[in-house]
């Protein structure tokens, strides 16, 4: 007769004859396998390099934001700083 364990205990149980023991060894097709990959996404990439960036200074932000709105935040000093950066980015 077959010997089956309750459910819920961890004995080994028997069916259709003794249990087998032994290493477990890999079949062919997962020996004919190549190596994994994984590809990303751009998004999954901008992602990645969002959570890199760090924190926004919303005081920062709120400042320049009410300088704009008064009219005091562009000057000629910003303007040729903001120009300076760009051509050193560009060139």
């Amino acid at each position: 007769m077959t010997e089956v364990s309750p459910v819920g205990q961890t004995s080994p149980s028997t069916v259709n004859g003794p249990a087998k023991t032994g290493p477990i060894l890999p079949t062919a097709a997962s020996q004919n396998r190549g190596q994994d990959q994984v590809e990303l996404s751009d998004l999954a990439r901008l992602k990645s390099k969002l959570r890199e960036m760090p924190p926004i200074r919303e005081d920062l932000v709120q400042r320049v934001q009410q300088q704009i709105a008064d009219g005091t935040y562009s000057t000629d000093e910003r303007i040729d700083a903001a120009i300076k950066n760009l051509l050193q980015d560009l060139g």
